[in-house]
């Protein structure tokens, strides 16, 4: 699938396959996005949960988070919001969409450097436009917005064994530290409900900086810094909010997931009746 940049990030590879011609008139930024991957909403019962909304922004390269967040939709009709194809580093493509940023192309790879490009700020207009949209609500802020991820973070063990860091890595904006107790506890009851065996215990960011894991002292690593600052996570876009990412062992196998599924569907009702509800913003 060919792709036109606008500079630095142009690639003369994609640039050709784009043009037919060389008079042929450079593609919007929306253009280019549409042709590098696609937004899915699934559309629920704004009766019920207007101003909520659930999303997996990685949808497929945060491996199956978006099968996890249909499922969610499909066993309680919440708002969801999927980004599918915007990250693929074969093809030099890694669009962050939850926040205005991509990774910049340097001597034909991609760098850890992250840029606002007409293409990225475009990517997410349109994302955040869709939050606002399915949450039925006109321009935020919206009650509870949810981000599901997946990381594959692994940690050294004092052997010096490198070994998956089975954790839940969760920042929670706008509740406070007795909300996020409260959470925890829910998340943990659930995983006893649902039967998931060995369940990744649950970590937040404000109270759990850092934390012990099999004995070893983990700084937290997933901070979701630029979503809280330029992004979906912030308070104009939403009262309050949540950023699980979840290991490997949260999302495989197939049966494991779909009781993975299954808690964080009951756990988003849980806060969003139980908590919300009952309670101003932290």
């Amino acid at each position: 699938m060919g792709i036109l940049r606008s500079c630095p990030l142009g690639l003369a590879a994609f640039a050709l396959a784009a043009c037919v011609a060389c008079t042929t008139a450079q593609p919007s930024p929306d253009e280019v996005i549409a042709s590098v991957g696609r937004l899915e909403a699934l559309q629920g019962d704004t009766d019920r949960f207007a101003g909520l909304v659930v999303a997996a922004p990685h949808a497929d390269y945060d491996r199956h988070t978006g099968e996890i967040v249909t499922w969610i939709h499909e066993g309680t009709d919440l708002p969801c919001l999927l980004a599918w194809g915007f990250r693929r580093p074969p093809d030099l493509i890694w669009y962050d969409v939850n926040r205005p940023t991509e990774r910049a192309v340097a001597s034909g790879e991609l760098s850890y450097e992250r840029i606002r490009s007409p293409e990225a700020e475009a990517l997410y207009a349109q994302w955040q436009a869709m939050v606002f949209d399915l949450a039925d609500c006109d321009a935020g802020p919206i009650d509870l917005y949810v981000d599901i991820h997946g990381h594959t973070a692994r940690y050294e063990t004092p052997e010096g064994e490198q070994r998956p860091l089975e954790v839940i890595e969760t920042v929670a904006m706008g509740f406070t530290d007795e909300q996020v107790e409260r959470i925890r506890d829910e998340y943990e009851r659930l995983a006893g409900v649902h039967g998931l065996e060995d369940p990744a215990p649950m970590v937040f960011l404000q109270t759990d900086p850092y934390y012990d894991f099999e004995g070893v002292e983990q700084n937290f690593l997933w901070e979701a810094t630029g979503a809280r600052t330029i992004g979906a996570l912030r308070p104009e876009c939403a009262r309050r909010a949540l950023h699980f990412e979840n290991p490997e062992t949260m999302r495989s196998p197939r049966e494991r997931r779909r009781r993975v599924a299954s808690i964080y569907a009951d756990l988003i009702l849980f806060i969003w009746q139980e908590i919300l509800e009952s309670a101003p913003p932290g």
